[in-house]
């Protein structure tokens, strides 16, 4: 079910709830909130994996390192095209 609300300038916001946005969203932060944390963990766990390979293992090619550092670089930056 959607809310319409046409708001116009002129007119005060006679609810101090608007400026919060509170509402249906209210009952995903939590899991907004795990994802989040699951994220930077799997993410920093990526990133010592990265680390722990490229220092303790000197006898592998440097091309097998570069692959390694590209794939890191391309899984640290967004996407560019919208989802």
């Amino acid at each position: 079910m959607y809310i319409t609300r046409s708001l116009r300038i002129d007119q005060p916001c006679s609810s101090p709830r608007f400026l919060f946005m509170s509402g249906q969203l209210d009952s995903t932060y939590g899991a907004w909130l795990i994802a989040l944390f699951l994220g930077s963990l799997l993410y920093g766990m990526g990133i010592l994996q990265t680390y722990i390979y490229l220092f303790h293992r000197p006898a592998d090619k440097p091309s097998d390192k570069w692959t390694v550092l590209v794939v890191l670089c391309a899984l640290s930056f967004p996407r560019a095209t919208p989802a």
